[in-house]
């Protein structure tokens, strides 16, 4: 890793990229301007007054801008799509075409885009599950799933999320096709679809590992993605500086990932401590070769300390109660715990546009992969079940742990557009945990101690359902049920079912709720009337 980073170090030396203003926390998306390892050759023409998908007609330039908003927003943060050709893309790839417009339209939160989606949600499905499972797939189809497991569809529990199963399906036939090795393009007859731009190719590959062993890091399952020789092919890849700088360093944190993830699983906590400390290391060679005043730098820190709390994590989930390893650990994970947040609450200084028309900040927030809201989750339920909860810790860790549960509540509730959505629901995950006494959890008697920092998750949620009287084991015959959302404009119309409510009566409005809901002594300093004042 040593000559990763001296590498990163002289790739930085040979570029003149001009450095802008920062980008920062959940509100920033990637910067728009050229860089090395991108292209913006765009053309956005489609001829046709309406699109097709199975019988529904949608509005062209419905289409037009959910690509433009992507190519704004999305693509920066997976850059494996080279230059979009609309007409071509709709009439010759028609999959990943409408994936584009599916994934978008799902995470706008305008009236057309949100009714754009609800008609294209069923019909999409149905080719999805034809293109998906049809060999050989051809490296647009592959695209499409990785951006399918970047920014997936809502859904009504997050066990049924089926990022994983399709991000293994694009992990193979990436293989097939050869994407995983350095070797001549393959010829039409031999692999039966169109290789692919060397270029196109390795991105693609690079994004397969990124997105796999991202995934897998947040469900505690081992990287897809874990030889030897992968780990030099993919290095070599990076050295050909196909793709941006900020979003290279995101691969090589993947690297770490996958090269300590099996190591740690396997041994005691002892041995634990001692590869804790070379991940420590490597992970911050990383930061600190990435140049302050470059743009993202932010985005790669905050994906540093979420690395390294899911690696916490585990050895605390394993060691025993009175291990001295396990406090250290804890203290350190605090301190990486409230630095998420508070990065993630960081607002951005570019707003999004499209075209000449500003898009709204909670548009740019609703961008960001899903990957990331996973990160700021966990580090809230952290500080729940092991501070906030904890009858052990200290009033100053409490409050502490509080007063930025709070704030990571306020992110989720913010990117909510409707009462059942995915962010809502964790944001009443948050209050229902933080309405319990203190001693409600106690966090050296985690039932999964293998799953990394889904161990602590499953922990959380199973307290948060005995809290609520609801079921927490399946049964037989079935599955446990949750409600879905249905997306609406004006969500505030709407009302949660009576078995959701937990006593939120007195809570009239954020500023009034988190002033009686966190310690009101403590809470002042933030002073929540200037911070939670009334949008003009």
């Amino acid at each position: 890793m040593s000559r990763e980073i001296q590498e990163l170090r002289s790739q930085r030396e040979g570029e003149n990229a001009t450095s802008t203003s920062p980008e920062v926390g959940a509100s920033t998306g990637y910067s728009s301007e050229p860089t090395p390892g991108s292209t913006t050759d765009d053309d956005f023409d489609l001829n046709e007054v309406t699109v097709v998908l199975k019988d529904v007609l949608v509005e062209s330039q419905l289409a037009v801008d959910a690509f433009k908003i992507f190519a704004e927003l999305f693509r920066p943060q997976l850059p494996i799509l080279e230059s979009i050709l609309l007409r071509e893309t709709y009439l010759s790839q028609p999959f990943l075409f409408w994936t584009i417009v599916v994934v978008v339209s799902s995470h706008l939160t305008e009236g057309p885009h949100v009714d754009l989606y609800t008609r294209l949600r069923e019909p999409y499905m149905a080719l999805l599950r034809e293109e998906a499972l049809t060999a050989p797939l051809p490296l647009h189809k592959i695209q499409a799933l990785l951006f399918l497991c970047a920014w997936p569809l809502p859904i009504a529990s997050q066990v049924s999320d089926p990022s994983w199963l399709y991000c293994g399906i694009a992990i193979q036939a990436a293989r097939y096709m050869g994407l995983d090795r350095e070797q001549p393009l393959p010829s039409v007859r031999s692999m039966g679809v169109l290789p692919g731009t060397s270029r196109a190719r390795i991105n693609t590959w690079l994004g397969c590992f990124y997105v796999g062993t991202s995934l897998g890091l947040h469900l505690g399952l081992q990287p897809p993605i874990d030889s030897d020789i992968d780990f030099t092919a993919i290095h070599n890849f990076l050295t050909q500086k196909t793709l941006p700088f900020e979003i290279a360093t995101h691969v090589r944190i993947q690297l770490v990932v996958a090269r300590f993830t099996n190591l740690l699983l396997q041994n005691n906590d002892t041995v634990g401590s001692s590869m804790i400390r070379l991940i420590n290391s490597e992970l911050d060679a990383l930061k600190s070769a990435f140049p302050e005043r470059e743009p993202g730098g932010l985005k790669v820190e905050f994906s540093i300390l979420v690395t390294k709390l899911y690696f916490y994590s585990l050895l605390i989930a394993k060691s025993p109660p009175a291990s001295s390893s396990r406090d250290v650990l804890l203290q350190t994970g605090l301190v990486a715990a409230l630095r998420i947040i508070r990065i993630s609450t960081t607002p951005s200084r570019t707003p999004a546009r499209l075209g000449d028309r500003e898009l709204p900040p909670v548009q740019r927030d609703r961008s960001m992969p899903k990957t990331y809201y996973r990160g700021l989750a966990f580090a809230t339920i952290f500080l729940l079940i092991f501070f906030y909860l904890n009858a052990s810790a200290t009033r100053e860790e409490q409050e502490s742990a509080g007063s930025h549960i709070s704030l990571a509540q306020g992110i989720f509730k913010r990117c909510s557009i409707d009462p059942l959505d995915e962010y809502s629901r964790t944001a009443k995950l948050f209050e229902i945990l933080a309405r319990l006494p203190p001693g409600s959890s106690d966090p050296t008697k985690l039932r999964f101690t293998h799953r990394m920092g889904l161990s602590v998750l499953l922990h959380a949620t199973r307290i948060a359902d005995e809290a609520r009287g609801r079921p927490v084991e399946l049964v037989a015959e079935g599955t446990v049920s949750e409600p879905v959302a249905t997306y609406q404009n004006q969500p505030q119309d709407q009302e949660l079912p009576q078995d959701m409510l937990y006593n939120m009566d007195q809570t009239n409005s954020d500023a009034e709720f988190l002033k009686g809901f966190w310690d009101e002594s403590f809470m002042n300093i933030f002073n929540l009337d200037v911070m939670y004042a009334p949008e003009e």
